[in-house]
Protein backbone atom coordinates (compact mmCIF):
# COMPACT_ATOMS: atom_id res chain seq x y z
CA UNK A 1 0.00 0.00 0.00
CA UNK A 2 2.80 2.38 0.89
CA UNK A 3 4.65 1.57 -2.33
CA UNK A 4 1.50 2.26 -4.38
CA UNK A 5 0.96 5.58 -2.59
CA UNK A 6 4.60 6.56 -3.11
CA UNK A 7 4.38 5.68 -6.81
CA UNK A 8 1.20 7.73 -7.28
CA UNK A 9 2.74 10.74 -5.54
CA UNK A 10 5.88 10.42 -7.65
CA UNK A 11 3.90 10.23 -10.89
CA UNK A 12 1.79 13.21 -9.81
CA UNK A 13 4.83 15.41 -9.39
CA UNK A 14 6.41 14.09 -12.58
CA UNK A 15 3.31 14.72 -14.64
CA UNK A 16 2.75 18.11 -13.02
CA UNK A 17 6.20 19.23 -14.11
CA UNK A 18 5.74 17.59 -17.52
CA UNK A 19 3.12 20.09 -18.64
CA UNK A 20 5.17 23.13 -17.64
CA UNK A 21 8.85 22.31 -17.81
CA UNK A 22 10.74 19.13 -18.54
CA UNK A 23 14.30 17.89 -18.13
CA UNK A 24 15.94 14.87 -19.71
CA UNK A 25 16.24 13.11 -16.34
CA UNK A 26 12.51 13.68 -15.62
CA UNK A 27 11.58 12.43 -19.06
CA UNK A 28 13.73 9.36 -18.50
CA UNK A 29 11.70 8.48 -15.38
CA UNK A 30 8.43 8.89 -17.29
CA UNK A 31 9.83 6.82 -20.14
CA UNK A 32 10.69 3.98 -17.77
CA UNK A 33 7.09 3.84 -16.55
CA UNK A 34 5.39 4.05 -19.96
CA UNK A 35 7.60 2.52 -22.65
CA UNK A 36 7.94 -1.27 -22.75
CA UNK A 37 10.96 -1.02 -25.07
CA UNK A 38 12.87 0.55 -22.19
CA UNK A 39 12.22 -2.47 -19.99
CA UNK A 40 13.23 -4.82 -22.83
CA UNK A 41 16.44 -2.88 -23.40
CA UNK A 42 17.24 -2.84 -19.70
CA UNK A 43 16.70 -6.59 -19.35
CA UNK A 44 18.99 -7.17 -22.34
CA UNK A 45 21.59 -5.00 -20.62
CA UNK A 46 21.28 -7.09 -17.42
CA UNK A 47 21.68 -10.30 -19.42
CA UNK A 48 24.82 -9.00 -21.10
CA UNK A 49 26.16 -8.04 -17.68
CA UNK A 50 25.60 -11.58 -16.41
CA UNK A 51 27.42 -13.01 -19.44
CA UNK A 52 30.29 -10.57 -18.89
CA UNK A 53 30.51 -11.62 -15.23
CA UNK A 54 30.78 -15.25 -16.32
CA UNK A 55 33.67 -14.30 -18.62
CA UNK A 56 35.41 -12.51 -15.74
CA UNK A 57 35.02 -15.55 -13.51
CA UNK A 58 36.73 -17.77 -16.08
CA UNK A 59 40.03 -16.22 -14.94
CA UNK A 60 39.42 -16.96 -11.26
CA UNK A 61 41.04 -20.05 -9.72
CA UNK A 62 38.76 -23.07 -9.77
CA UNK A 63 38.80 -25.38 -6.74
CA UNK A 64 37.06 -28.73 -6.99
CA UNK A 65 36.49 -31.35 -4.29
CA UNK A 66 35.98 -34.95 -5.41
CA UNK A 67 34.93 -37.23 -2.51
CA UNK A 68 34.29 -40.86 -3.45
CA UNK A 69 33.36 -44.15 -1.81
CA UNK A 70 33.69 -47.68 -3.14
CA UNK A 71 32.84 -51.15 -1.80
CA UNK A 72 34.68 -54.19 -3.15
CA UNK A 73 34.25 -57.95 -2.70
CA UNK A 74 37.13 -60.36 -3.32
CA UNK A 75 37.23 -64.12 -2.94
CA UNK A 76 40.32 -65.25 -1.07
CA UNK A 77 40.40 -69.04 -1.00
CA UNK A 78 37.04 -70.09 0.36
CA UNK A 79 36.39 -66.78 2.11
CA UNK A 80 34.70 -63.70 0.67
CA UNK A 81 36.40 -60.54 1.85
CA UNK A 82 34.83 -57.10 1.72
CA UNK A 83 36.86 -53.93 1.57
CA UNK A 84 35.83 -50.30 1.36
CA UNK A 85 37.72 -47.29 0.13
CA UNK A 86 37.11 -43.64 0.95
CA UNK A 87 39.04 -41.02 -0.95
CA UNK A 88 39.06 -37.25 -1.19
CA UNK A 89 40.62 -35.39 -4.08
CA UNK A 90 41.17 -31.64 -4.33
CA UNK A 91 41.96 -29.95 -7.63
CA UNK A 92 43.06 -26.37 -8.23
CA UNK A 93 42.86 -25.06 -11.81
CA UNK A 94 43.96 -21.69 -13.11
CA UNK A 95 43.52 -20.34 -16.63
CA UNK A 96 46.64 -18.57 -17.88
CA UNK A 97 47.37 -16.48 -20.95
CA UNK A 98 47.58 -17.77 -24.55
CA UNK A 99 45.29 -20.68 -23.78
CA UNK A 100 47.51 -22.29 -21.16
CA UNK A 101 45.88 -24.14 -18.28
CA UNK A 102 47.60 -24.93 -14.96
CA UNK A 103 46.18 -27.49 -12.57
CA UNK A 104 47.26 -29.08 -9.31
CA UNK A 105 45.59 -32.00 -7.59
CA UNK A 106 46.00 -33.79 -4.26
CA UNK A 107 44.37 -37.11 -3.42
CA UNK A 108 44.05 -38.98 -0.09
CA UNK A 109 42.75 -42.54 0.14
CA UNK A 110 41.72 -44.58 3.20
CA UNK A 111 40.97 -48.32 2.89
CA UNK A 112 39.56 -50.80 5.37
CA UNK A 113 38.63 -54.47 5.32
CA UNK A 114 35.46 -56.00 6.75
CA UNK A 115 34.01 -57.84 8.66
CA UNK A 116 35.30 -57.66 12.17
CA UNK A 117 37.63 -54.95 13.27
CA UNK A 118 39.19 -54.84 9.86
CA UNK A 119 42.56 -53.49 8.90
CA UNK A 120 43.14 -49.97 7.68
CA UNK A 121 45.44 -48.47 5.12
CA UNK A 122 46.26 -44.99 3.84
CA UNK A 123 48.12 -43.38 0.96
CA UNK A 124 48.28 -40.03 -0.74
CA UNK A 125 49.45 -38.66 -4.05
CA UNK A 126 49.51 -35.42 -5.98
CA UNK A 127 50.22 -34.02 -9.40
CA UNK A 128 50.91 -30.75 -11.18
CA UNK A 129 50.14 -30.36 -14.87
CA UNK A 130 50.43 -27.72 -17.54
CA UNK A 131 48.40 -27.77 -20.76
CA UNK A 132 49.94 -25.63 -23.52
CA UNK A 133 48.58 -25.21 -27.07
CA UNK A 134 51.17 -25.66 -29.80
CA UNK A 135 51.85 -23.48 -32.83
CA UNK A 136 51.43 -20.16 -31.06
CA UNK A 137 52.21 -18.30 -34.28
CA UNK A 138 48.95 -19.71 -35.60
CA UNK A 139 46.99 -17.09 -33.68
CA UNK A 140 49.60 -14.60 -32.47
CA UNK A 141 48.48 -11.99 -34.98
CA UNK A 142 44.92 -12.48 -33.76
CA UNK A 143 46.11 -11.58 -30.28
CA UNK A 144 47.75 -8.53 -31.81
CA UNK A 145 44.44 -7.57 -33.36
CA UNK A 146 42.90 -7.70 -29.90
CA UNK A 147 45.36 -5.02 -28.81
CA UNK A 148 44.33 -2.88 -31.77
CA UNK A 149 40.70 -3.17 -30.72
CA UNK A 150 41.49 -1.49 -27.40
CA UNK A 151 39.57 -4.17 -25.53
CA UNK A 152 42.16 -5.38 -23.08
CA UNK A 153 39.41 -5.87 -20.50
CA UNK A 154 36.10 -7.67 -20.76
CA UNK A 155 34.85 -6.61 -24.18
CA UNK A 156 31.42 -8.15 -23.52
CA UNK A 157 30.92 -5.85 -20.53
CA UNK A 158 32.11 -2.77 -22.43
CA UNK A 159 29.91 -3.63 -25.41
CA UNK A 160 26.86 -4.09 -23.18
CA UNK A 161 27.41 -0.77 -21.41
CA UNK A 162 27.91 1.18 -24.65
CA UNK A 163 24.96 -0.50 -26.34
CA UNK A 164 22.65 0.36 -23.43
CA UNK A 165 23.83 3.98 -23.30
CA UNK A 166 23.21 4.38 -27.04
CA UNK A 167 19.82 2.72 -26.74
CA UNK A 168 18.79 5.02 -23.88
CA UNK A 169 19.70 8.16 -25.81
CA UNK A 170 17.84 6.94 -28.90
CA UNK A 171 14.70 6.16 -26.92
CA UNK A 172 14.81 9.46 -25.05
CA UNK A 173 15.34 11.44 -28.25
CA UNK A 174 12.68 9.57 -30.24
CA UNK A 175 9.93 9.71 -27.62
CA UNK A 176 10.69 13.28 -26.59
CA UNK A 177 10.68 14.33 -30.23
CA UNK A 178 7.40 12.47 -30.78
CA UNK A 179 5.57 14.36 -28.02
CA UNK A 180 7.04 17.76 -28.84
CA UNK A 181 6.41 17.45 -32.57
CA UNK A 182 2.89 16.16 -31.90
CA UNK A 183 2.26 19.22 -29.74
CA UNK A 184 3.64 21.45 -32.50
CA UNK A 185 1.49 19.65 -35.08
CA UNK A 186 -1.63 20.21 -32.95
CA UNK A 187 -0.90 23.95 -32.84
CA UNK A 188 -0.05 23.97 -36.53
CA UNK A 189 -3.39 22.35 -37.35
CA UNK A 190 -5.16 25.00 -35.31
CA UNK A 191 -3.23 27.61 -37.25
CA UNK A 192 -4.21 25.96 -40.55
CA UNK A 193 -7.85 25.97 -39.44
CA UNK A 194 -7.57 29.70 -38.87
CA UNK A 195 -5.93 30.06 -42.28
CA UNK A 196 -8.73 28.01 -43.90
CA UNK A 197 -11.28 30.27 -42.24
CA UNK A 198 -9.38 33.31 -43.52
CA UNK A 199 -9.37 31.92 -47.07
CA UNK A 200 -13.05 31.08 -46.78
CA UNK A 201 -13.85 34.69 -45.93
CA UNK A 202 -11.44 35.97 -48.58
CA UNK A 203 -13.01 33.71 -51.20
CA UNK A 204 -16.42 35.18 -50.41
CA UNK A 205 -15.02 38.66 -50.93
CA UNK A 206 -13.31 37.58 -54.16
CA UNK A 207 -16.54 36.03 -55.42
CA UNK A 208 -18.44 39.24 -54.74
CA UNK A 209 -15.78 41.25 -56.60
CA UNK A 210 -15.86 38.77 -59.49
CA UNK A 211 -19.64 38.87 -59.78
CA UNK A 212 -19.56 42.67 -59.70
CA UNK A 213 -16.95 42.69 -62.44
CA UNK A 214 -14.16 44.22 -60.34
CA UNK A 215 -11.75 41.28 -60.80
CA UNK A 216 -11.20 38.80 -63.61
CA UNK A 217 -12.04 35.11 -63.61
CA UNK A 218 -8.31 34.36 -63.46
CA UNK A 219 -7.96 36.25 -60.17
CA UNK A 220 -10.98 34.47 -58.71
CA UNK A 221 -9.72 31.06 -59.85
CA UNK A 222 -6.31 31.79 -58.31
CA UNK A 223 -7.89 32.63 -54.95
CA UNK A 224 -10.00 29.46 -55.07
CA UNK A 225 -6.94 27.31 -55.88
CA UNK A 226 -5.05 28.77 -52.93
CA UNK A 227 -7.96 27.93 -50.65
CA UNK A 228 -8.09 24.35 -51.95
CA UNK A 229 -4.32 23.99 -51.51
CA UNK A 230 -4.54 25.05 -47.86
CA UNK A 231 -7.41 22.64 -47.21
CA UNK A 232 -5.50 19.77 -48.84
CA UNK A 233 -2.42 20.45 -46.70
CA UNK A 234 -4.63 20.50 -43.61
CA UNK A 235 -6.15 17.10 -44.38
CA UNK A 236 -2.77 15.51 -45.13
CA UNK A 237 -1.37 16.81 -41.86
CA UNK A 238 -4.44 15.54 -40.04
CA UNK A 239 -3.51 11.97 -40.99
CA UNK A 240 -0.04 12.49 -39.52
CA UNK A 241 -1.56 13.98 -36.37
CA UNK A 242 -3.92 11.04 -35.89
CA UNK A 243 -1.02 8.61 -36.25
CA UNK A 244 1.09 10.56 -33.72
CA UNK A 245 -1.77 10.74 -31.22
CA UNK A 246 -2.27 7.00 -31.56
CA UNK A 247 1.35 6.48 -30.49
CA UNK A 248 0.96 8.75 -27.45
CA UNK A 249 -2.44 7.48 -26.28
CA UNK A 250 -0.95 4.92 -23.87
CA UNK A 251 1.03 7.59 -22.04
CA UNK A 252 -0.20 9.77 -19.21
CA UNK A 253 0.74 13.01 -20.98
CA UNK A 254 -1.58 14.85 -23.35
CA UNK A 255 0.52 16.48 -26.12
CA UNK A 256 -2.07 19.24 -26.45
CA UNK A 257 -1.36 20.35 -22.85
CA UNK A 258 2.42 20.59 -23.25
CA UNK A 259 3.93 24.04 -22.83
CA UNK A 260 6.36 23.76 -25.72
CA UNK A 261 8.43 26.83 -24.91
CA UNK A 262 8.93 25.72 -21.30
CA UNK A 263 10.02 22.23 -22.33
CA UNK A 264 12.43 23.45 -24.98
CA UNK A 265 13.95 26.06 -22.68
CA UNK A 266 14.75 23.61 -19.84
CA UNK A 267 15.99 20.83 -22.12
CA UNK A 268 18.23 23.19 -24.10
CA UNK A 269 19.64 24.51 -20.85
CA UNK A 270 20.38 20.99 -19.60
CA UNK A 271 22.07 19.98 -22.86
CA UNK A 272 24.17 23.13 -22.96
CA UNK A 273 25.31 22.82 -19.34
CA UNK A 274 27.48 19.71 -19.82
CA UNK A 275 29.44 17.85 -22.46
CA UNK A 276 28.02 14.41 -23.08
CA UNK A 277 28.55 11.60 -25.56
CA UNK A 278 25.99 11.10 -28.30
CA UNK A 279 24.29 7.88 -29.35
CA UNK A 280 26.47 7.75 -32.48
CA UNK A 281 29.64 7.76 -30.36
CA UNK A 282 28.32 5.02 -28.08
CA UNK A 283 27.32 2.96 -31.13
CA UNK A 284 30.83 3.32 -32.53
CA UNK A 285 32.26 2.11 -29.22
CA UNK A 286 29.84 -0.81 -29.32
CA UNK A 287 31.07 -1.79 -32.79
CA UNK A 288 34.67 -1.74 -31.58
CA UNK A 289 33.91 -3.85 -28.51
CA UNK A 290 31.74 -6.30 -30.47
CA UNK A 291 34.65 -6.78 -32.83
CA UNK A 292 36.92 -7.44 -29.88
CA UNK A 293 34.49 -10.11 -28.68
CA UNK A 294 34.50 -11.71 -32.14
CA UNK A 295 38.30 -11.80 -32.08
CA UNK A 296 38.28 -13.45 -28.66
CA UNK A 297 35.88 -16.08 -29.97
CA UNK A 298 38.21 -16.70 -32.91
CA UNK A 299 41.11 -17.21 -30.52
CA UNK A 300 39.08 -19.68 -28.47
CA UNK A 301 37.99 -21.56 -31.60
CA UNK A 302 41.60 -21.86 -32.74
CA UNK A 303 42.69 -23.08 -29.33
CA UNK A 304 40.06 -25.82 -29.43
CA UNK A 305 41.38 -27.06 -32.77
CA UNK A 306 45.12 -26.77 -32.20
CA UNK A 307 47.33 -29.61 -30.93
CA UNK A 308 48.09 -29.35 -27.23
CA UNK A 309 51.10 -30.35 -25.19
CA UNK A 310 50.42 -31.68 -21.71
CA UNK A 311 53.24 -31.90 -19.18
CA UNK A 312 52.52 -33.57 -15.82
CA UNK A 313 54.53 -34.02 -12.66
CA UNK A 314 53.18 -36.69 -10.31
CA UNK A 315 54.52 -37.41 -6.84
CA UNK A 316 53.91 -39.71 -3.90
CA UNK A 317 55.23 -38.46 -0.54
CA UNK A 318 55.67 -41.94 0.95
CA UNK A 319 54.89 -45.65 0.77
CA UNK A 320 51.30 -46.68 1.29
CA UNK A 321 50.59 -48.19 4.73
CA UNK A 322 48.17 -51.02 5.46
CA UNK A 323 47.07 -53.47 8.14
CA UNK A 324 46.65 -50.78 10.80
CA UNK A 325 44.16 -51.09 13.62
CA UNK A 326 42.36 -47.82 12.88
CA UNK A 327 42.34 -44.86 10.53
CA UNK A 328 44.24 -42.49 12.79
CA UNK A 329 47.03 -45.01 13.27
CA UNK A 330 47.30 -45.40 9.51
CA UNK A 331 47.53 -41.62 9.07
CA UNK A 332 50.08 -41.23 11.85
CA UNK A 333 52.33 -44.03 10.63
CA UNK A 334 52.23 -42.73 7.07
CA UNK A 335 53.26 -39.16 7.83
CA UNK A 336 55.81 -40.11 10.50
CA UNK A 337 57.61 -42.70 8.43
CA UNK A 338 60.56 -41.63 6.28
CA UNK A 339 59.10 -39.99 3.18
CA UNK A 340 60.51 -41.13 -0.12
CA UNK A 341 58.85 -38.60 -2.46
CA UNK A 342 58.57 -40.82 -5.49
CA UNK A 343 57.83 -38.84 -8.60
CA UNK A 344 57.37 -39.10 -12.33
CA UNK A 345 57.23 -36.68 -15.24
CA UNK A 346 55.21 -37.36 -18.34
CA UNK A 347 54.49 -35.46 -21.51
CA UNK A 348 51.86 -36.08 -24.15
CA UNK A 349 50.48 -34.39 -27.24
CA UNK A 350 46.85 -34.48 -28.25
CA UNK A 351 46.10 -33.81 -31.91
CA UNK A 352 42.45 -33.33 -32.89
CA UNK A 353 41.64 -35.29 -36.02
CA UNK A 354 38.48 -33.95 -37.56
CA UNK A 355 37.83 -35.04 -41.16
CA UNK A 356 35.42 -32.16 -41.73
CA UNK A 357 37.89 -29.53 -40.49
CA UNK A 358 41.47 -30.77 -40.66
CA UNK A 359 43.97 -29.22 -38.34
CA UNK A 360 46.05 -28.02 -41.26
CA UNK A 361 43.09 -25.95 -42.53
CA UNK A 362 42.82 -23.96 -39.31
CA UNK A 363 45.53 -21.57 -40.42
CA UNK A 364 43.70 -20.80 -43.67
CA UNK A 365 40.41 -20.24 -41.87
CA UNK A 366 42.00 -18.02 -39.22
CA UNK A 367 43.84 -15.97 -41.85
CA UNK A 368 40.58 -15.30 -43.68
CA UNK A 369 38.81 -14.20 -40.51
CA UNK A 370 41.69 -11.98 -39.45
CA UNK A 371 41.70 -10.27 -42.85
CA UNK A 372 38.01 -9.52 -42.42
CA UNK A 373 38.66 -8.18 -38.92
CA UNK A 374 41.40 -5.88 -40.20
CA UNK A 375 39.03 -4.50 -42.83
CA UNK A 376 36.40 -3.83 -40.19
CA UNK A 377 39.02 -2.20 -37.98
CA UNK A 378 39.97 0.08 -40.85
CA UNK A 379 36.34 1.16 -41.27
CA UNK A 380 35.92 1.76 -37.55
CA UNK A 381 39.18 3.70 -37.37
CA UNK A 382 38.17 5.94 -40.27
CA UNK A 383 34.77 6.54 -38.72
CA UNK A 384 36.35 7.15 -35.32
CA UNK A 385 38.79 9.70 -36.72
CA UNK A 386 36.00 11.72 -38.31
CA UNK A 387 33.23 11.17 -35.78
CA UNK A 388 33.81 14.41 -33.88
CA UNK A 389 33.91 16.44 -37.08
CA UNK A 390 30.82 14.68 -38.42
CA UNK A 391 28.82 15.33 -35.24
CA UNK A 392 29.94 18.96 -35.19
CA UNK A 393 28.78 19.40 -38.80
CA UNK A 394 25.36 18.02 -37.91
CA UNK A 395 25.10 20.30 -34.88
CA UNK A 396 26.25 23.32 -36.88
CA UNK A 397 23.67 22.58 -39.55
CA UNK A 398 20.88 22.16 -37.00
CA UNK A 399 22.02 25.29 -35.16
CA UNK A 400 21.99 27.27 -38.42
CA UNK A 401 18.45 26.08 -39.10
CA UNK A 402 17.41 27.23 -35.61
CA UNK A 403 19.00 30.63 -36.21
CA UNK A 404 17.32 31.04 -39.59
CA UNK A 405 13.94 29.95 -38.21
CA UNK A 406 14.33 32.37 -35.30
CA UNK A 407 15.13 35.24 -37.66
CA UNK A 408 12.11 34.40 -39.80
CA UNK A 409 9.88 34.37 -36.75
CA UNK A 410 11.23 37.71 -35.48
CA UNK A 411 10.75 39.17 -38.96
CA UNK A 412 7.14 37.99 -39.12
CA UNK A 413 6.57 39.22 -35.57
CA UNK A 414 7.91 42.70 -36.42
CA UNK A 415 5.79 42.70 -39.56
CA UNK A 416 2.74 41.85 -37.45
CA UNK A 417 3.43 44.84 -35.20
CA UNK A 418 3.70 47.03 -38.28
CA UNK A 419 0.43 45.65 -39.70
CA UNK A 420 -1.37 46.41 -36.47
CA UNK A 421 -0.10 50.00 -36.50
CA UNK A 422 -1.14 50.44 -40.11
CA UNK A 423 -4.54 48.88 -39.39
CA UNK A 424 -5.02 51.40 -36.58
CA UNK A 425 -4.25 54.17 -39.08
CA UNK A 426 -6.73 52.69 -41.56
CA UNK A 427 -4.14 51.66 -44.16
CA UNK A 428 -4.80 47.91 -43.72
CA UNK A 429 -7.88 45.87 -42.94
CA UNK A 430 -8.46 43.48 -40.07
CA UNK A 431 -8.22 40.64 -42.59
CA UNK A 432 -4.68 41.71 -43.42
CA UNK A 433 -3.77 41.74 -39.73
CA UNK A 434 -5.37 38.34 -39.20
CA UNK A 435 -3.42 36.85 -42.10
CA UNK A 436 -0.16 38.18 -40.69
CA UNK A 437 -0.99 36.76 -37.26
CA UNK A 438 -1.34 33.34 -38.88
CA UNK A 439 1.96 33.75 -40.72
CA UNK A 440 3.76 34.85 -37.54
CA UNK A 441 2.41 31.87 -35.61
CA UNK A 442 3.46 29.51 -38.38
CA UNK A 443 6.99 30.97 -38.31
CA UNK A 444 7.12 30.48 -34.54
CA UNK A 445 6.10 26.83 -34.92
CA UNK A 446 8.83 26.39 -37.55
CA UNK A 447 11.28 27.75 -34.98
CA UNK A 448 10.03 25.23 -32.40
CA UNK A 449 10.47 22.38 -34.90
CA UNK A 450 14.03 23.46 -35.67
CA UNK A 451 14.83 23.54 -31.95
CA UNK A 452 13.41 20.03 -31.51
CA UNK A 453 15.62 18.76 -34.34
CA UNK A 454 18.62 20.41 -32.69
CA UNK A 455 17.88 18.65 -29.36
CA UNK A 456 17.61 15.30 -31.14
CA UNK A 457 20.95 15.96 -32.88
CA UNK A 458 22.60 16.77 -29.54
CA UNK A 459 21.40 13.47 -28.07
CA UNK A 460 21.91 11.22 -31.09
CA UNK A 461 24.67 12.93 -33.07
CA UNK A 462 22.98 12.44 -36.44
Amino acid sequence: MKNTLYFNILMFFLLSSAYGQMTISEWKEILIQNDSSWRVGYENFIQEGIKAKAIDEEWLPSITANPSYSLKKEKTGSVDELSQTVSLGMTLSQKLCVGTMFSSSFNQTVTSEMPGLGTYGYNTSGSVSLLVPLFYSQYSDTRELTKYSETSGNCARYAGDSRWQASQLRMIANTLSLFLKTSVLIDRQKNREALMEWYKQTLKNEQFLFESGQISSIDFASARNESISVETAYRESQYSLVNSLRQTDAWEIDPASIEIEGWLFTIEGEIGSEKRKTAVEYELETSRYDLGCAISELVDDELDCLPKLSVSYSYTPGFAVSNKKDTWTALYDYWNSPLSMDWSISASISVPLMPWSPVWDINKLGTSKRSAFRARFADISRTSDGIAESIQKVLNQRSLMVTQANRSWLLEKDRLDLYRIRATNGDLSEMDVRYQEIQARNAQLDWYSARIDFIVACLCGD
